[in-house]
This record gives C-alpha cells, sequence and structure tokens, in this order.
C-alpha cells in the first residue's frame, strides 16, 4: 500500500483561514436563498471570497481546473452542519 504524503496535495487551510470561509458561508445564505441547492457542496474560497458550487468536491474541483483556480477551498454540505477541506492541486 503506498505511502499518503499529505504535501502532495497541495496548500493547507489554516485555522484562520477556515474560521473566514465559515464567516463567508452564513453571510451567503443570509442574502442568497440556497434552498434549492441542498445537498450539493459548497467550496468557499477564503483568499478570493468566491463561493462555488457542484454536486461533490469532485465537480467544484473540475470547476477551478477549467478556470485555473489553484486556492484550498472550504467545503461544506449545503443544508448539513458538517465541513470537509479539499487541499488545492499544484
Amino acid at each position: 500500500m503506498p505511502t499518503i504524503v499529505p504535501e502532495k496535495f497541495g496548500p493547507r487551510l489554516k485555522p484562520a483561514d477556515i474560521a473566514k470561509a465559515k464567516a463567508l458561508w452564513v453571510q451567503y445564505q443570509q442574502s442568497h436563498d440556497v434552498s434549492t441547492q441542498q445537498n450539493q457542496v459548497a467550496g468557499i474560497d477564503p483568499q478570493t471570497g468566491r463561493i462555488w458550487f457542484g454536486k461533490t468536491g469532485l465537480d467544484i474541483a473540475h470547476q477551478q481546473d477549467a478556470e485555473g483556480e489553484v486556492h484550498p477551498l472550504y467545503m461544506v454540505t449545503v443544508g448539513k452542519e458538517y465541513f470537509v477541506q479539499k487541499g488545492g492541486r499544484r
């Protein structure tokens, strides 16, 4: 079984980035109706404030690749109370 080296997966979000992403998500939900996006994944970029939506985190990664974005995102499933991190790719 191969050894997984975290550095291969790009930069990780720092605690301050996570806190900023959570705050951005709260603000976004207060000004946008996300009820039609229940169970989709939202990827929040704490550097730019951009929020990406897709069926999966992989869908969002493909969107980022298509636009040349490589920032790590903080991900949340819309309508759920759990979050997942996705590191950037190089």
